[in-house]
């Protein structure tokens, strides 16, 4: 299995340098002001695609040949899986790191602060962005390996990528970033990835299984 994820290593292409230049735009544009279900979002839709281009990495092999050559390696389709959705903490932890670097680097550097005061190191933050990732990623993927159907992904990159864009401009109830409204919605998300991930990951199981090589 930590084979199956160090793969995801190998194969992630240059499109992270993409993501470290967005992650360093919309600190600039949310530092200070933005909530820490803003910069979740952020944050989940960050490692979101970080995750999907390692996984269905076009620049190695085609969609379906990747596929089959995941099913004929001499391994349970199960494993597969599992290691795909424990990438999915991975993936989040290392945005979450380079991230919070590049959020640094931005208030030394480039606003020059003498301080830091901003939602980007937050256990809220953390917590919310984690859960939300384990949302998007696990719907993402029993919908992917149900279809198996490339347009699946571009669409969700396209509609992730778009979303990015637009969070910094949300209008959100600051109500929401008390203490007492933040503890609920984290409750709340952690109780919805508590129903949907064991559902998905166990549908997910079943399509990849039911596949032929």
């Amino acid at each position: 299995m930590l084979q199956l994820m160090m793969k995801d290593f190998r194969i992630q292409n240059k499109k992270i340098v993409i993501v470290l230049v967005i992650m360093a735009i919309f600190m600039q544009m949310s530092i200070e002001r933005d909530s820490f279900i803003k910069v979740g979002i952020i944050l989940a839709l960050i490692a979101s695609l970080m995750s999907i281009n390692a996984n269905f990495n076009s620049r190695q092999t085609s969609d379906g040949d990747q596929l089959n050559l995941l099913l004929s390696l001499p391994i349970k389709r199960k494993q597969i899986i599992a290691a795909t959705y424990l990438m999915i903490g991975v993936w989040y932890l290392i945005g979450y790191i380079l991230f919070c670097i590049t959020d640094l680097l931005t208030t030394f550097i480039i606003q020059r602060k003498s301080s830091v005061d901003n939602p980007f190191i937050d256990v809220r933050t953390f917590v919310f962005g984690f859960c939300l990732t384990l949302i998007l990623l696990s719907i993402y993927y029993v919908s992917y390996y149900r279809f198996n159907n490339k347009s699946v992904q571009m669409t969700t990159q396209f509609i992730w990528a778009s979303l990015m864009a637009l969070v910094p401009w949300m209008k959100l109830n600051p109500h929401l970033d008390s203490n007492q409204m933040s503890l609920e919605i984290i409750l709340l998300i952690a109780v919805l990835v508590l129903v949907i991930v064991p559902i998905t990951y166990w549908r997910t199981v079943q399509c990849f299984e039911k596949k032929d090589i």
